[in-house]
C-alpha cells in the first residue's frame, strides 16, 4: 500500500520528496517500512515506534571543562556577555546564563590537565545570537578572539542560518549562529552552502 496523502507544514515538505511503502505481511506487528529518505523515516517513526515515556523538551545546560576560571570568565562574561548566575563552590562549577539555558564552566581539579581539543568528544557548541554580524565580528577581532572561519551559511535546529566559528581560551570550538531571516543579504555570496554536512576544516583568519 503506497502512502501519498499530503501532510501539513514541515512534514508535508518532507513527504513530497519521499516515497514510502508499508508491507504489513498480514500482521500489523510485522510492519516493514521502506523509505527513500531519512526525513520520511523520522516521520514514520512517530507512527511505528512503541510507546516511550521519555519526551524531550530541549537542552537545559552544557558543561565545559576549563583550566583557568578567571581567564574563562573574562572571555564568556566580559567578551561574550554571558552573565555569571551561580557558583557551586564545592564542585568549582560556574553557571552562566545563555538565553533560556545555562553553560556550566567546570574547573579542572588542581594539577589536572585538559585533554587536547580533538580528543574531548565534543566537536563544537552552537550558540544562537542576535545583532549585526559585521559588528559581532569586529567585536571579536577587537578582543583578539581567534576566528576559525565564517560568516558562512549552515543548517541548524531552526533552519538555515549565518554562522561564525571561534575558539574559547581552552580551545573549545564555539559556533555563533544568527537566524537566517535576520541576515538574508549576508547569507548570499558568503561562501558555499553546507546543508547539514560538516563544516570545512578550520583555517584561522585574522
Amino acid at each position: 500500500m503506497s502512502i501519498g496523502t499530503p501532510l501539513p507544514g514541515k512534514m508535508g515538505r518532507y513527504w513530497q520528496h519521499s516515497v514510502c511503502r508499508f508491507d504489513w505481511g498480514g500482521r500489523p506487528a510485522s510492519a516493514q517500512v521502506a523509505c527513500s529518505s531519512l526525513a520520511t523515516k523520522e516521520i514514520l517513526r512517530m507512527f511505528t515506534r512503541k510507546d516511550n515515556p521519555i519526551a524531550f523538551k530541549g537542552i537545559d545546560h552544557v558543561v565545559l571543562r576549563v583550566s583557568d576560571i578567571e581567564r574563562s570568565l573574562a572571555f564568556y562574561d566580559e567578551i561574550l556577555d554571558l552573565a555569571l548566575e551561580r557558583v557551586i563552590e564545592g564542585a568549582q562549577i560556574y553557571q552562566l546564563r545563555c538565553g533560556r539555558n545555562l553553560i556550566d564552566l567546570a574547573v579542572v581539579p588542581w594539577g589536572g590537565q585538559l585533554a587536547p581539543s580533538e580528543q574531548r568528544g565534543m566537536e563544537h557548541l552552537c550558540l544562537m545570537v542576535q545583532g549585526d554580524f559585521a559588528a559581532i565580528r569586529a567585536h571579536l577581532v577587537a578582543h583578539a578572539v581567534p576566528i576559525i572561519f565564517g560568516p558562512i551559511e549552515l543548517y541548524g535546529a531552526t533552519g538555515f542560518g549565518t554562522s561564525i566559528y571561534i575558539l574559547d581560551p581552552d580551545g573549545h570550538r564555539l559556533e555563533l549562529e544568527a537566524d537566517y531571516a535576520e541576515y538574508p543579504q549576508r547569507v548570499a555570496g558568503n561562501g558555499p552552502t553546507h546543508g547539514g554536512t560538516r563544516p570545512p576544516a578550520p583555517t584561522a583568519v585574522a
